[in-house]
Formats: structure tokens, sequence, C-alpha cells
């Protein structure tokens, strides 16, 4: 069993005015499966490297939560860097991976970290991750750029550089709760890119394109 950092630190300031109950349901299911959907564009210019830029989203939703925002908005936009890049000349390996499983704990994340070899790892270089991208709350809303320490990388850098020429804002700050976190314990610069504030639809049946 395991809490986020923000319900743990909930619990512990209810556990400061006494003894807390809490009541635990186990569900068992049968084995489910879910898929990795990874493509590639090759580096095409004419002084291509070996280095590897990522664009990554995770596939899946809660139960009784259609995922209009979380996360078919991450998907859409990693949809869309593949259509803009599919013709462009770089320098770099652009992939694409639609990950599985992440909200049942970043399982199709670690796994395919765990299926590169130590070579192909070292040539990824940033890896930008799509997870609630979405917003219906207009120019209220922020985009941020999350690392899971907290501390900037050429992930995050960039980003702010481009909402700069955008006159759009992107801040960052620190998270663990996304596939990015699979890659920043591999080593690889890595950000999770998430609206805020969040729309009150999180995590619920309300999560449709029409209510979000």
């Amino acid at each position: 069993v395991s809490l986020s950092g923000t319900q743990g630190q909930a619990l512990l300031g209810t556990l400061e005015d006494g003894p807390v109950s809490v009541r635990l349901s186990v569900v068992s299911t049968v084995t489910a499966y879910s898929p990795n959907v990874i493509a590639s564009n090759p580096a095409k210019h004419k002084d291509a490297t070996d280095q590897i830029v990522m664009f990554t989203a995770h596939l899946d939703s809660v139960a009784n939560a259609p995922g209009a925002n979380d996360n078919a908005s991450g998907i859409a936009g990693v949809l869309k860097m593949a259509r803009i890049l599919k013709s462009h000349q770089s320098v770099r390996e652009v992939r694409f991976a639609l990950l599985g499983a992440e909200e049942l704990g970043l399982i199709g994340a670690y796994n395919y970290v765990a299926s590169l070899s130590k070579d192909e790892l070292s040539k990824i270089v940033a890896v930008y991750n799509m997870d609630m991208i979405g917003t219906s709350f207009g120019e209220e809303n922020i985009l941020i750029a999350w690392t899971s320490d907290g501390q900037r990388n050429i992930v995050t850098d960039t980003a702010v550089a481009a909402g700069a020429r955008l006159s759009s804002a992107v801040l960052p700050s620190r998270t663990t709760r996304s596939d990015h976190h699979a890659f920043h314990q591999a080593g690889i610069p890595a950000a999770c890119f998430l609206r805020l504030p969040m729309e009150p639809y999180y995590h619920r049946p309300t999560d449709t394109i029409e209510m979000n």
C-alpha cells in the first residue's frame, strides 16, 4: 500500500490531533496488460548525432474517469509533436512513447526504461513528459515543468525559453508523480508538463471533453 506525498502529509497532520482509524478495502483483479506504444523519427540532418530526445505521455486513466485531460490531452500533445516533426531535419533521433499503467505506479515507464541497454540510456538527453497539459481555465492556468528533484535541467530550461518567446509562462517545480520520474532515476534529464490550477474534474467521471 502506498500514499502520495500530499496524502501522507495530510495524514500526518490529522495524526497530530490524536489517533486515526483507516479503513482499507482490497480488491483483487485478474492479470491485465497495458501496452507501451513506441515510435521514432530518426536523425536526418547531415550533422546527425546518436543522441535521442523523447516525448512521452501515459495512455491510461483511473476507474470511472474518461480521462479527457488525464491523459488524452498529453497523448494529443505527443501525437501533435510527432506530426510536426515527421519531416524535420533533426540532428537527433526524436522518439515518441505512449506509456501504459502510469496510474498504477508508473509501471509502463519503469518497464520501458528497464528494457533499454546502458548504451541506449546514455544517448537519451531529454524527456518531455506530457501529463494533463490541457485546461479549461484559459489564461488563468499556467504550464508547470515538474522535475523529480525540483532542480532545473535542459528540459525545463528549453521549455521556459520557449514560453518566453511565446509570451506564455512556464514555471519549474517538483513532483515524482508521473512517468518522467522513471527516466530521472536512470539519470536522464526529464520533466513532466502539467497545468495548474487543476480543474475539479481530476480523476472524476466529469473529466470528459464536454465538461472539461
